[in-house]
């Protein structure tokens, strides 16, 4: 999928593009998740209890998470207590609209990291062998700040792929990251069970976890009060998971919303890549993350996602 094909199906948002019943029938079954929810869209719109054995089988099959919900509507429409059933326009549009952001990711990005990937390694090859003095060149530098950007697409990519299901103790997964983004001189304070059962995609949540606790590490590194503290806490239920990252760093500049936008920094031979990562991520996961200054100083970055 093309960001064009990615951008005309989110502007269309919850109107349905079929317009019979026979093709609302042949898209039900499509392997395009996008024509298998306009095909629950038609029959949200048009009530055809005669159909509800297919949407019902149909439904007992679907994986992805807007077309079920679509799917859930229609045949809750069928029903005859039908008018108590929660509106959930705004749900399936919003599980759409993830999924096609998803999927505009993963093939733009792929393409970039395939095309031109290759090309970048050969460029610092060559550069090296034909620049005198290579290693302490301007040259070097742009090569080295194109590479940070690859290798910021490609963690992108991988918050983009389809989560699977795997039990994993979270309390053990923040302490590996830890370990491994260790800055010395601060204080690492842990609050929450220990262990923590869930089940979700350690490594999706992983590296939303390792951006969020880097960018805490480096906040923390770059303000010169004499508190260097960095709390993690965290929590599980039946429904969902959580994680507070607080720092005692420099704290938010701008609005959170704009700290989640790619390209947006304000640190030397940074890619800007950080915070999308993390909330493409948890959104990944069914979740949701937010950033916000905390009034004795620094951040609070919370992120919150589903129980698979």
């Amino acid at each position: 999928m093309s960001w064009k094909v990615a951008e005309r199906h989110l502007t269309v948002g919850l109107t349905s593009m079929v317009d019979d019943l026979k093709k609302a029938l042949d898209n039900l079954i499509s392997s395009d998740a996008n024509e298998r929810f306009d095909a629950a869209r038609y029959f949200i719109e048009n009530n055809t209890p005669s159909a509800r054995s297919k949407l019902e089988e149909q439904r007992s099959k679907e994986l992805v998470r807007h077309v079920r919900m679509a799917l859930d509507k229609a045949l809750h429409h069928m029903s005859p207590d039908s008018q108590n059933f929660p509106e959930t326009d705004d749900l399936t549009d919003k599980a759409r609209v993830r999924f096609l952001k998803r999927e505009a990711i993963n093939e733009f990005s792929g393409t970039i990291l395939h095309e031109l990937s290759p090309k970048i390694g050969l460029l610092k090859e060559h550069l090296a062998n034909e620049i005198h003095e290579y290693d302490s060149s301007s040259s070097r530098k742009v090569v080295d700040s194109l590479l940070r950007i690859f290798g910021a697409i490609e963690s992108l990519r991988r918050t983009a792929k389809k989560p699977e299901s795997h039990e994993f103790d979270l309390a053990q997964l923040i302490r590996d990251i830890i370990a491994e983004e260790h800055s010395e001189n601060i204080s690492y304070l842990y609050e929450g069970i220990q262990p923590c059962i869930i089940k979700s995609d350690r490594r999706i949540l992983g590296l939303a976890l390792a951006n969020g606790i880097r960018n805490a590490i480096e906040s923390i590194n770059a303000h010169a009060f004499s508190e260097r503290d960095l709390t993690i806490c965290w929590g599980a239920s039946d429904v969902d998971n959580w994680v507070s990252i607080i720092d005692t760093g420099t704290g938010l500049l701008g609005s959170p919303e704009a700290a989640f936008k790619i390209g947006n920094t304000n640190k030397a031979n940074h890619t800007g890549f950080g915070m999308a990562i993390i909330q493409q991520a948890v959104e990944n996961l069914g979740g949701s993350v937010s950033l916000a200054n905390i009034v004795s100083g620094g951040a609070k970055l919370d992120l919150r996602w589903g129980n698979f």
